[in-house]
């Protein structure tokens, strides 16, 4: 008896689900809007899952083949069209009014220069290029390479050395340096900072859950203590200037000047052998020293770079092939058009001086570990 209940249920659900179908079918009217290819991957996840946990560019590369150089995703969860050729790259960062995803505006805030558009990221770009023109980063060359020499000098004492977290505190103490001298970039407190502005970046491309002990919830409580850091500075720096006047020609006295203390902090969360100090003139005459490094990839840019049709065998060491000038909007490490990066310069000006100080104090040679 229980059996012929379950199987007539079974039948009574069946019939409920054709008659949804049916009806859907008949109040459904397609669009005839041409929507991109893509996929929307799983639940809630999207394709997120395939993301990371492969290569980020064989997810690409496959996603590439089978939809084209333009389609759609889910990604972190929110629905992401993803853009890997040149033409498209150039649209996007070019057009005033295409802001990037949602996606890190939920961390980061909705009004940091990589998320607001037209007017007020014109506004923000004006006041960041302020201190990132050659006139303003000649007065940082020397701080830039006496931190440089330093990061090198401290290697010395250790065993093991990575590379890429010290480069990357390098860069951090020289932007310290650059947005307010009166900090000292090897402080603890300036430490606990930089721990947090890497903590942001990992929640950045995590999922958006609010969770105990996620690394969601971490990034948001870093973002909270930076708040509460730059309250303090911006107040100690207007009480200085309504005293006596004083300035200290550095990034925050032009932020304070062109914007009130909540848009200041909008703007900064949107976002490591000679004694002779170089000079602004000096890193003018070794264009070469930048042929040392690839220039970093960031986020999405690097899809396009690794295209068979701009670069064969993208992944093989070839320094030459940068010999041969790259057309416009083939090679975009900094971004393109109204979204190109305005820390370029700086970033070019770090590696010409720390590649310098590493080949005159540094001794190299090959590793005779398989590994």
């Amino acid at each position: 008896m229980e059996l012929f209940l379950q199987s007539w249920n079974a039948l009574y659900f069946l019939v409920f689900l054709l008659s949804l179908w049916l009806i859907s079918r008949k109040f459904y009217k397609p669009s005839t809007i041409k929507l991109l290819p893509g996929s929307h991957g799983l639940p809630l996840v999207g394709e997120s899952l395939s993301l990371f946990w492969g290569s980020p560019q064989d997810f690409l590369s496959t996603r590439r083949k089978r939809y084209g150089g333009v389609f759609w995703s889910n990604l972190l969860g929110s629905p992401t069209i993803v853009a890997t050729t040149v033409e498209s790259a150039k649209f996007f960062l070019s057009c005033a009014d295409c802001g990037p995803s949602g996606v890190f505006a939920r961390l980061l805030g909705p009004e940091t220069v990589n998320e607001v558009i037209g007017s007020q990221h014109a506004l923000y770009r004006r006041i960041i290029l302020g201190m990132m023109v050659p006139e303003t980063l000649k007065c940082h060359v020397q701080m830039i390479d006496i931190l440089a020499q330093e990061t090198l000098e401290s290697w010395g004492s250790k065993k093991t050395v990575s590379v890429m977290e010290e480069t990357a505190k390098f860069s951090y103490c020289a932007m310290i340096g650059l947005v307010c001298k009166k900090l000292l970039p090897s402080t603890p407190e300036m430490i606990d900072l930089m721990k947090d502005a890497q903590t942001i970046e990992n929640g950045v491309l995590q999922f958006p859950i609010d969770l105990p002990f996620s690394p969601y919830r971490k990034a948001l409580q870093a973002r909270a203590r930076l708040h509460r850091f730059l309250d303090g500075l911006i107040n100690e720096r207007r009480g200085e200037l309504a005293a006596n006047g004083e300035t200290h020609k550095d990034a925050l006295d032009e932020f304070i000047t062109h914007k009130d203390d909540k848009e200041q902090r909008k703007i900064f969360l949107g976002k490591s052998s000679t004694k002779y100090n170089l000079t602004w003139e000096d890193t003018r005459q070794m264009p070469a020293i930048l042929r040392v490094t690839p220039c970093p990839k960031i986020g999405w840019f690097m899809s396009i770079c690794h295209q068979y049709s701009i670069y064969l065998n993208a992944a093989k060491f070839n320094p030459s092939r940068f010999e041969v000038p790259a057309k416009t909007g083939r090679f975009i490490p900094f971004g393109y058009g109204d979204r190109i990066c305005p820390g370029r310069a700086l970033s070019l000006l770090e590696q010409m001086d720390f590649h310098t100080q590493a080949y005159h104090k540094i001794q190299m040679g090959a590793c005779q570990s398989k590994k």
